[in-house]
């Protein structure tokens, strides 16, 4: 990892908020050592108290069979203390506190920062590779250049959402140094089983805080600095809850800036609900991408599930400078072919309807069309000679 305290110290004037933000640390004391160490001296006595009823022999086997569950119990949390992971089908499912929509936020913007800038002003050129006896049929059955290069801006928050991997986190105490009270590090794995590591430094805030009647309500704001490897980018989050008898709303957001007025946010809504005794639950999440002071696209990103198959839909809608929007709808579901991962893909694009596969290959991309044509383009983050 790079040297953080450099990296901080170096950009601090574009990308770290001011000294009196910095410096707006409040306490959160988990008190995990404190409960922990109770438990251990209340288990520990009650054991001995058992163990005068039993045997000399038993008194020692039993002592040491008891010391052994005592400490895989109890010790073992405090190991994995902070620690927490959104394993791989449904993510959004695992997400249940604000500390993992953080890591999700982290990882999943940190993908998009990075294909914004290693994107291609334009797609390859289309490849008309069509074999023997198959005639190439409409320009509707391929893709442009430009539909393309939209597909391979989210690909790699497809490959981390759709991935076996989990999206893990752990947070610490951070370095004084840093001026930030939490150091939280995020790991993430793409469809070829390659690792990402991001490091969140932030600070969080209750904001706010309220009872009327039977609602509640609560707010709480982060705000720090995401270290992507590549570079760090001032960031800000909150959370905010309402509960009320059998139902309960949660927003959750996490942004980060990418330039001059222009940033990268997504938005977690969440409804619980009972009703007849069954919870059912929705949730959407929404990326807004703004460049200049102006939003140039909104996606909309959630999991389907069709014949007992996951996919995962997308609606990307893009926005002109004279304010016309496109929108786009995209599904992708993951499939072997031949010991290579593959991405089906069905699309609405520009009001046409298409399919499509995608090799996903180390260092590259590669889009098939039913009519026999083909495109390459460069995968974000990889090398083809990539393990």
């Amino acid at each position: 990892m790079k040297d953080v305290k450099k990296l901080l110290k170096k950009q601090a004037e574009s990308v770290l908020p001011d000294d009196a933000k910095v410096k707006q640390g409040i306490a959160r004391e988990l008190g995990f050592a404190e409960r922990e160490q109770a438990a251990l001296t209340t288990a520990g006595t009650t054991a001995a108290a058992k163990s005068k009823t039993k045997t000399p022999l038993l008194v020692g086997a039993g002592a040491l069979l008891l010391a052994i569950v005592l400490f895989l119990a109890l010790a073992l949390p405090a190991l994995l203390r902070g620690e927490s992971a959104l394993p791989g089908g449904n993510k959004f499912l695992q997400i249940t506190s604000a500390d993992d929509f953080y890591a999700y936020g982290a990882a999943s913007v940190a993908t998009l920062i990075a294909s914004e800038e290693q994107a291609q002003p334009a797609a390859q050129a289309l490849s008309l590779s069509a074999g023997d006896g198959v005639q190439a049929r409409a320009a509707q059955d391929r893709l442009t250049a430009e539909q393309e290069a939209t597909v391979n801006e989210y690909l790699a928050l497809v490959e981390s959402l759709l991935s076996d991997g989990a999206i893990r986190h752990e947070t610490v105490q951070a370095d004084e140094s840093t001026g930030y009270r939490y150091a939280m590090t995020v790991t993430g794995q793409d469809l070829l089983g390659g690792k990402a590591a991001y490091t969140l430094y932030f600070n969080e805030t209750l904001t706010a805080t309220g009872a009327d009647g039977g609602e509640t309500e609560e707010e709480y704001s982060i705000e720090g600095v995401l270290d992507t490897g590549e570079g760090l980018y001032s960031v800000s989050g909150g959370k905010k809850t309402e509960s009320e008898q059998d139902e309960s709303e949660s927003e959750l957001w996490f942004r980060a800036e990418t330039g001059e007025n222009s940033y990268i946010r997504v938005e977690q809504e969440r409804e619980n609900e009972t009703e007849d005794g069954e919870q059912e639950s929705e949730q959407k999440y929404v990326y807004t991408i703004v460049r200049g002071g102006k939003v140039a696209e909104r996606t909309a990103v959630e999991y389907e599930t069709e014949q007992d198959e996951l996919e995962l839909k997308m609606t990307v809608e893009k926005y002109g400078a004279d304010g016309e929007k496109q929108k786009d709808e995209l599904e992708f579901k993951k499939e072997t072919e031949k010991g290579k991962t593959v991405l089906e893909v069905r699309a609405r694009m520009n009001g046409e309807e298409t399919s499509f596969r995608i090799f996903v290959e180390n260092g590259k991309y590669r889009y098939e069309f039913s009519d026999g044509s083909s495109s390459d383009h460069d995968r974000y983050g990889r090398d083809e000679d990539d393990d």
